[in-house]
């Protein structure tokens, strides 16, 4: 749940909000932690040692990347990628119909209706504007 999500991220010492963390900086907080806490160096510890690895496995299980849907970041990637490859071979795909067209549409429409939309990490926006220009 959205709850234990939260809770995660506190037990681990990171903030919470929109986009979430890279996985690097999950790791690196975990391994401090780990360190600090782990019941070898420090016996008072045990408790949130535990509650650092669950956390941990949480946020790095597939469980937790799927339930928010699809990666920002990866559709940001997509369409940039998309955007270049229509700018530099323009004239060898001008005769061919873009078949994203519709679900690009419906991206623009939904990202301007988004009351947050200027608060997300990833500019999908822009750059799904972008491709429509191009295409």
């Amino acid at each position: 749940s959205l709850k234990y999500a939260f809770r995660t991220y506190d037990a681990l010492g990171l903030a919470t909000g929109v986009g979430g963390h890279e996985e690097s900086k999950v790791r690196k907080a975990y391994f401090k932690l780990a360190q600090k806490y782990h019941p070898d160096k420090n016996p008072d510890g045990r408790e949130i040692f535990e509650n650092v690895n669950k956390a941990y496995e949480f946020l790095c299980s597939k469980s937790a990347k799927t339930t928010q849907g699809p990666d920002p970041d990866r559709i940001v990637l997509l369409l940039k990628t998309q955007s270049i490859l229509f700018t530099r071979c323009a004239d060898e795909l001008k005769p061919y119909k873009y078949a994203g067209y519709p679900m690009l549409i419906k991206t623009i429409e939904r990202e301007t209706g988004d009351d947050d939309l200027f608060s997300k990490s990833a500019p999908i926006l822009t750059a799904a504007s972008e491709v429509a220009y191009h295409t």
